[in-house]
């Protein structure tokens, strides 16, 4: 079973998500910023990650930054949701995906599943 984490600072998306990705098979562990992700990623060790960009003490893109400049987590699929795509930081280059606010279902399985998979082979 593939591990996501979910970093989400809204108490109701991210409870939101734990249920449709449970639902989809895979294990959900979720943080409340950046800076929880980062904190949890040894335990949590997952398969990728799905933040929020914009949230408290540290965003998704600085998260995402962080992340790349560690050697250990530098491969974990990173995949940012965001209502704001006309935004420049939000590149679809950028990222490994980019899931638009509020999401089509269809539209962030896809999307996660994708990333996943071209993570392993």
């Amino acid at each position: 079973m593939k591990t996501i984490l979910v970093v989400e600072d809204e108490p109701a998306i991210a409870e939101v998500l734990l249920g449709i990705l449970e639902d989809a098979g895979y294990h959900v562990e979720l943080a409340i910023n950046g800076q929880a992700c980062l904190a949890c990623l040894e335990a949590v060790q997952p398969d990728l990650i799905l933040s929020d960009l914009a949230m408290p003490l540290l965003d998704g893109r600085g998260l995402y930054r962080a992340l790349r400049a560690q050697a250990t987590y530098a491969t974990i699929p990173f995949v940012i949701m965001t209502a704001a795509l006309v935004q420049p930081e939000v590149s679809a280059d950028m990222y490994d995906g980019v899931v638009s606010k509020p999401f089509m279902l269809q539209d962030l399985l896809n999307t996660i599943a994708r990333c996943v998979v071209q993570n392993n082979t």
